[in-house]
């Protein structure tokens, strides 16, 4: 652009965090300050028939979002589309860190891959049955950057399929008693039953067995997309008059710059570390007329994880626009903002994984509630902390009495000292990718606040159980939270809590430690909707939350613990960007993920 006198560039993304966390005052990057958008940033108004990532992955809590933002509306409500795809499962056939020149024979495809491809089978005959005859419809198979892997897969699949064919050909016509005995279609009524497809269409099975099924099948086809086929594989245009019926296969060729038409199913199984590139990855955005009731994503359940964690940082994203735009900010001035977010650093830490940079950054604290969602798993890291957690109760509890709130639920000390809230923080272990809650950073920025008095309090869960907690001369008796725990196969040592929400406690839980009257009026004064920000407000104590939770994802044979104990730390806002000193080294965290979390971005051709 400095070719020209005058210019004007205007660009439309949706995956933002690139451009805006270049630095535009890094003088050595030329490209850089050239996509940095340094004149305006605006955010284009959601169409109420696209469905996107806040309506699939979002938490469905509205309070979390500011009115002015469409990112409020309908959150998460195409969860159920979502079906999570078992690691273990995966692992078995697909292995991310086989290298190139390692041979590699893929000799089936997982039983999750069947039943996705037995429902797009089902969804194309209910289109039929819609009389949709003539529209596109396909599904979406990415579970490798090889190519070789690719092509193998499409292989499997098209064996499968065609079984499926032939069967539905020979034995479709038969009474459904007797069609019922071949092992494919049995399995076909079973995902029919199982997605309750008969509440979708007004069609005994044995009637959409018979009229349906065999004719909407025969016409798929299976393609790979990739390097070597080229985006030529889908080549609707010369369908146009009869309808593309397809299996796409492919792997980064396949999920950018391409537009799947009438996308029914997706089977995502994929490992990547950069918020961009999942976004871009996401084909199952957009508009489904005629069938927002029958499209499905099959995905990894980290990758949902990780889906909801940027759907996050994109509303937050989204806030803090409309807040440029109410106060008059520049780009720059709002790009820095963003970049000391607390949901920035994991964008940065990712971005600079393969270049081992230190990251050093002021992250800002007020009128944020920081927790710890990931935890270390090794049992003596797990009951450090909870011996942590009881000294510091007992400790407190020597100066100050606790009380019993029962309009928020929770045990609570009142005006306790920072110098304990630095001890506890400081000495609380997390995994290191729990990247928003810095231990040392947090209790350094404490040491040199003026937050002298804290309000410490335990929640008291739904749990039917209870864990006693000795205090100075007593004991009192908690329910514990109940939270999904799990480990993520991804990251070594890491324990998740509460899933894709990412949350230790419930939404709104920094309203522990105010009075009711005040409470009941910043409810009123938000039309009840309030999030953690609306409840750290200036001039209260900043919070500490002891969250005792309960594993209520806890099998017999496995070896997760039961009782696990996390925090939070909740900051007042009082107009001020105030911020603590993050440093994150990178080399330390690769230490901390497996290499499927490394991927490249572009596809391998991979040819043994």
């Amino acid at each position: 652009m400095n070719c020209f006198k005058q210019a004007s560039y205007l660009g439309i993304t949706a995956t933002p965090f690139a451009n805006i966390f270049i630095d535009p005052e890094d003088e050595t990057d030329e490209a850089a300050r050239d996509l940095f958008p340094k004149d305006f940033l605006t955010v284009l108004p959601t169409p109420e028939n696209y469905i996107g990532a806040d309506r699939i992955f979002g938490n469905g809590n509205a309070d979390e979002w500011d009115n002015e933002s469409d990112g409020n509306r309908n959150l998460g409500e195409f969860n159920d589309a979502l079906i999570p795809i078992e690691n273990e499962e995966q692992d078995s056939f697909f292995y991310f860190k086989h290298k190139k020149e390692i041979a590699y024979e893929l000799t089936d495809i997982p039983a999750s891959m069947k039943e996705a491809i037995r429902y797009f089978i089902l969804s194309s005959a209910i289109s039929d049955y819609r009389r949709d005859y003539t529209e596109h419809r396909s599904m979406l198979v990415n579970v490798s950057r090889f190519t070789l892997v690719q092509n193998q897969t499409a292989d499997i699949i098209e064996s499968f399929l065609n079984r499926i064919k032939l069967d539905l050909e020979n034995y479709a016509q038969l009474p459904a008693i007797e069609s019922m005995k071949i092992n494919s279609i049995s399995m076909l009524f079973d995902v029919w039953n199982k997605y309750n497809l008969d509440k979708v269409i007004d069609i005994d099975w044995e009637e959409f067995l018979q009229k349906y099924l065999y004719k909407a099948t025969r016409r798929i086809e299976v393609r790979s997309v990739n390097q070597s086929s080229g985006a030529s594989a889908l080549d609707y245009h010369n369908y146009k008059d009869i309808g593309m019926r397809v299996i796409a296969v492919g792997g980064n060729s396949l999920s950018r710059g391409l537009t799947l038409e009438g996308l029914m199913v997706s089977y995502f199984y994929r490992n990547t570390m950069m918020y961009d590139t999942l976004l871009q990855m996401g084909r199952w955005f957009g508009y489904r007329p005629g069938y927002e009731d029958l499209f499905k994503v099959w995905m990894a359940e980290d990758a949902i994880d990780w889906y909801g964690y940027i759907i996050d940082a994109v509303n937050e994203l989204k806030q803090e626009l409309y807040k440029m735009k109410r106060q008059n900010l520049t780009p720059k001035e709002f790009g820095l903002k963003v970049r000391q977010a607390p949901g920035a650093l994991l964008v940065t830490a990712r971005n600079k994984m393969r270049t081992g940079t230190m990251v050093k950054r002021p992250i800002t604290v007020s009128g944020r509630m920081l927790e710890t969602p990931r935890l270390k798993g090794d049992k003596a890291t797990i009951d450090n902390n909870e011996a942590l957690c009881r000294n510091f109760i007992k400790s407190i509890s020597a100066s100050a009495n606790w009380k019993y709130d029962s309009y928020t639920k929770s045990f609570i000390w009142k005006d306790i000292p920072k110098e304990a809230i630095i001890e506890i923080v400081r000495a609380f272990e997390t995994h290191p990718w729990n990247l928003n809650f810095q231990p040392i950073a947090l209790a350094d920025y404490i040491l040199d606040s003026n937050l002298d008095k804290w309000d410490v309090a335990i929640p008291n869960g739904s749990s039917d159980s209870t864990v006693g907690v000795e205090t100075f001369d007593d004991t009192i008796h908690v329910n514990p939270e109940m939270r999904r725990m799990e480990k993520d196969l991804n990251y070594k040592n890491m324990i998740r809590i509460n899933g894709h929400h990412v949350r230790v406690g419930t939404g709104g839980c920094s309203k522990i430690g105010l009075p009711k009257d005040t409470i009941q009026y910043i409810r009123k004064k938000n039309n009840k909707k309030c999030n953690d920000k609306t409840y750290l407000i200036k001039d209260r104590n900043p919070l500490l939350l002891l969250h005792i939770l309960e594993n209520s994802t806890k099998k017999d044979d496995d070896d997760m613990p039961i009782i696990m104990f996390a925090l939070g730390l909740g900051f007042p806002d009082d107009g001020i960007e105030r911020t603590a000193n993050y440093v994150v080294n990178v080399r330390e965290l690769e230490n901390w993920v497996d290499d499927i979390a490394l991927e490249d971005d572009d596809d391998d051709e991979f040819n043994n």
